[in-house]
């Protein structure tokens, strides 16, 4: 018995290893297939809605995809213009921030009577502004040709989705495996409604920024809130990032004035009701994962995949806790991802 226990232990790891290394070499394919499938839930529900109206599931695809490539086109055109008068500008902004930033070390210094050498501040001077504008342009042409590859499978994914659902249940309704189809069902639901939610808490937060800046008239006011739509993506850290941003450059515009401190008080405020308040919980509730699993797991898709990583950490976590929870020999693992049991207060009688 010890020695079948070691060998399974030992077969494991193998395991384990294997499919580590493997990941980590086939990083681009999978992450576009993982990011085709997030895709292909945001459009399902419009294609559910079509269907029960009556129309095919070949047209229902096809106006959906229409639907959904008016909206990237038309929205990216209006990202693109501004990300590219942002990128004009950056240099410019650079060049004002760094001198706020000194202006800033000075003050600090002299208040403290050279007690705080802020080296650290000095050394923006030295930042490479021109490879770094010249690197961000070429990103930007190549998210695009990313992200139509990704839209091209999204379409393929939720089309062949409906007919491998009813495949699975011929084939295994026939052999014991029937647990698969359930456990791909409840991995369908739970991503649906993970992926409505954080659709919403982002889109909702995205839209608070975008107003917040306008009001300031702080420039790139829908760069900025497109960009904090897509970083609350990210659980917790994405928020934090999406608040320091508009906050430096509203502090390369006005300079050390009150404003860039209104505009990161108003937009932190924004973030810890609905970013790091109600998102989190929500999302540990929904997804039924621990709050320290949801970090852990940022720590870990992020560091074998990167920003990508760090979107899909969340779904794939669950969907590894739902597989978990189906095989009887590993159920109790998927227990430890779960948050800790409410105790009920006894009634003094």
């Amino acid at each position: 018995m010890e020695k079948s226990n070691k060998s399974e232990i030992f077969l494991g790891l193998i395991v384990v290893f294997i499919i580590g290394i493997t990941l980590k070499l086939a990083e681009r394919v999978i992450i576009v297939i993982l990011l085709s499938f997030l895709l292909a839930y945001i459009m399902e529900p419009v294609i559910s809605l079509l269907r029960k109206i009556g129309i095919s599931l070949w047209l229902s695809v096809f106006i959906t995809s229409i639907l959904f490539l008016g909206i990237f086109i038309g929205f990216g055109t209006v990202i693109y213009n501004s990300i590219s008068d942002f990128m004009i500008s950056f240099p410019k902004y650079i060049e004002k921030l760094t001198a706020v930033m000194l202006e800033l070390a000075n003050r600090l210094e002299t208040a403290s009577g050279g007690k705080f050498q802020l080296n650290v501040i000095r050394g923006l001077e030295n930042i490479p502004v021109a490879s770094i504008t010249f690197n961000a342009a070429r990103s930007v042409v190549s998210y695009i040709v990313q992200f139509s590859i990704i839209f091209l499978f999204a379409i393929l994914f939720v089309y062949g989705k409906h007919g491998f659902q009813k495949k699975l249940m011929k084939v295994f309704l026939k052999k014991r495996g029937k647990r698969v189809p359930v456990i791909l069902n409840r991995i369908d639901h739970e991503l649906r409604k993970y992926i409505a939610l954080k659709t919403a808490i982002s889109l909702t937060t995205g839209i608070f920024a975008g107003i917040i800046l306008f009001l300031f008239h702080v420039r790139f006011a829908i760069v900025i809130g497109f960009a904090t739509f897509l970083l609350n993506y990210i659980p917790s850290i994405g928020s934090i990032i999406a608040t320091f941003i508009p906050f430096f450059i509203a502090l390369a515009q006005f300079g050390l004035t009150a404003e860039p401190f209104w505009v990161f008080l108003s937009l932190s405020s924004v973030q810890m009701v609905i970013g790091n308040g109600i998102d989190p919980k929500l999302m540990g509730n929904t997804m039924n994962l621990s709050l320290f699993v949801v970090f852990f797991s940022l720590l870990f898709w992020g560091w074998l995949w990167g920003p990508a990583g760090i979107l899909l950490a969340v779904p794939m976590t669950t969907s590894i806790k739902i597989v978990l929870e189906n095989i009887p020999s590993s159920s109790h693992l998927a227990v430890l991802l779960e948050p800790a049991p409410k105790t009920k207060k006894k009634k003094r009688g």
